[in-house]
């Protein structure tokens, strides 16, 4: 180094570096994931819903496998479908994954025919507590249940099944409880 002359660090050494580097991207992408949305809870009417699904048995985390499965069969079969729904029936805090039951589905329109081998429902007009919030379905389901969770504690309600997930449009879930 010269006599006189200023050492000046790269932007890129340091924490200031780290910091965009590292962590600045990863808050963005948990921002676009919608991990810091709020969850919005109201009680509300919903419904009536007609729909597609295959019954499902196991984790719940697997029911996305029959939603694929009757996806393409409902594409296979032309049949107009909208927002993929999933039906879930047990807590999982209490029934073991092997034993928890839901169905996976789409909203179909009331008249719309079904393929054979695919049930379909109809869940009518009911009053519910619906939480909503716009984030990733990997992520929606933890803060949807935890929002009404809490929820139910200030209100001094217990959680009612089946409780029934929506998903879309976009980004957008939506869980209904029968209250």
């Amino acid at each position: 180094m010269v006599e006189g002359s200023v050492s000046r660090r790269h932007w890129s050494g340091g924490w200031v570096g780290a910091l965009l580097a590292f962590v600045l991207p990863l808050l963005l992408i948990a921002y676009f994931l919608g991990v810091f949305a709020r969850p919005q809870v109201q009680v509300t009417e919903t419904g009536p819903y007609r729909y597609a699904y295959l019954p499902f048995q196991g984790p719940y985390y697997l029911v996305n496998d029959n939603l694929q499965k009757l996806k393409k069969t409902l594409v296979l079969g032309r049949v107009p479908h909208g927002a993929a729904l999933g039906v879930f029936y047990d807590d999982p805090r209490s029934v073991p994954e092997k034993a928890r039951r839901a169905r996976a589905g789409f909203i179909l329109p009331m008249d719309a025919q079904v393929p054979a081998g695919v049930a379909s429902d109809v869940i009518p007009r009911r009053r519910v507590v619906m939480v909503q919030v716009e984030a990733h379905p990997a992520i929606a389901p933890i803060k949807t249940y935890r929002a009404l969770d809490e929820w139910l504690k200030t209100q001094g309600v217990a959680m009612h099944w089946p409780t029934l997930e929506r998903y879309g449009p976009g980004q957008v879930v939506t869980l209904e409880m029968p209250f």
